[in-house]
């Protein structure tokens, strides 16, 4: 083989590659990657968002046309926890690249 070939920032050359190399880099080497505590818990936090947040759109889309009153102000509230909840996912979500950043 010739030439150089590129993985996600690791270059590996023909000869690597023949004498069957492992890059220390998840992505490279198969090896299951450990979390740490800190990111399941973050991982947990984002699961528990997305089943809110879909709670909150079922509730938002079964009641939205009704004409109670009480049922009016429940969908305007849920409607503002469901605002509170995607900005809530998407600084999960910013947490979470930053860390695989980090770590990798």
């Amino acid at each position: 083989m010739t030439g150089i070939y590129q993985f996600g920032g690791s270059v590996i050359t023909p000869t690597l590659l023949e004498n069957n190399y492992e890059d220390d880099t998840p992505l490279l080497n198969g090896n299951k990657t450990e979390f740490t505590n800190e990111q399941k818990k973050v991982m947990r936090l984002f699961i528990i968002g997305l089943f809110i947040n879909a709670l909150w759109l079922y509730i938002i889309l079964k009641y939205k046309h009704s004409t109670d009153e009480i049922i009016k102000k429940w969908v305007m509230i849920s409607e503002f926890f469901l605002v509170l909840s995607i900005i809530f996912l998407i600084i999960v979500i910013i947490v979470i690249i930053v860390v695989i950043l980090v770590v990798i």
